[in-house]
């Protein structure tokens, strides 16, 4: 069993979050993906085949959207963009696709490939609640394989990248929004421990793992901003460990 390939002219996507209505108004027309992934070791895979959103299908991080960690370049470097195109089309999605994706860790895993798509020119949106927003029976199992999709390579936009010593020589703004514990230097395999000083902490997901709200967003993070301390219409950069 195979299921259509949706195209972008039959839905409006204006926003990289949208909520349960909007999926229940569109989900004939977006392809939901399951994005979990855990720090700690436990499998994404299994998590999502003892229950995921019905029709969601399962893409794996390590697989398809990240390249090997290493010391020098982090647990978590981008993949290449031949890599990224081949798993995309592998899992039914192309060039044309909406894809919808969430997590159960705030969003911070599954915003990491709506980034991804959205950075190439392709529509893709977060969705908020996360898997906590359908309130219905989960499937369990994984769900039927879609047919192959055709989606083209393209690299990824350095405007939208920083390599580490842009980030230490850059006089706008450095947003850190990795997790308390990384932002305070604790050891990660993999990962150099690198703290930026004038880098406020922004953390956008609380302890219930779940997306902060928008004025939650504002005071943590806009408000901050506009104080005197950081001066307005300076540039930033946003640094994460995975999302």
């Amino acid at each position: 069993m195979s299921f259509p390939r949706p195209t972008i002219k039959d839905v409006e996507l204006r926003s990289p979050i949208i909520d349960r209505a909007w999926l229940d108004q569109n989900r004939d027309h977006v392809v939901l993906v399951d994005s979990r992934w855990y720090l700690d070791g436990r499998s994404g895979l299994e998590a999502y085949q003892a229950g995921h959103l019905p029709g969601a299908i399962f893409i794996d991080l390590d697989d398809w959207l990240a390249a090997p960690g290493s010391p020098e370049h982090g647990r978590h470097p981008l993949p290449a963009p031949e890599i990224f195109a081949d798993g995309m089309a592998r899992h039914g999605i192309s060039d044309d696709s909406v894809v919808v994706a969430y997590d159960d860790a705030g969003g911070v895993i599954a915003a990491r490939l709506v980034w991804m798509l959205r950075s190439i020119g392709r529509a893709a949106a977060l969705l908020d609640g996360v898997v906590n927003a359908y309130d219905g029976p989960l499937e369990v199992g994984s769900a039927p394989p879609r047919a192959p999709g055709t989606f083209s390579v393209r690299p990824w936009p350095q405007s939208s990248l920083a390599e580490i010593d842009e980030v230490v020589d850059f006089a706008g703004v450095v947003i850190d929004a990795r997790n308390r514990d990384r932002y305070e230097g604790a050891p990660t395999p993999l990962i150099r421990v690198l703290v930026i000083s004038r880098a406020p902490r922004v953390f956008l997901v609380e302890p219930t793992s779940t997306p902060m709200d928008s004025c939650s967003i504002r005071r943590r993070c806009v408000l901050p901003l506009r104080s005197p301390a950081w001066s307005r219409g300076r540039p930033s950069f946003r640094t994460a460990a995975v999302g």
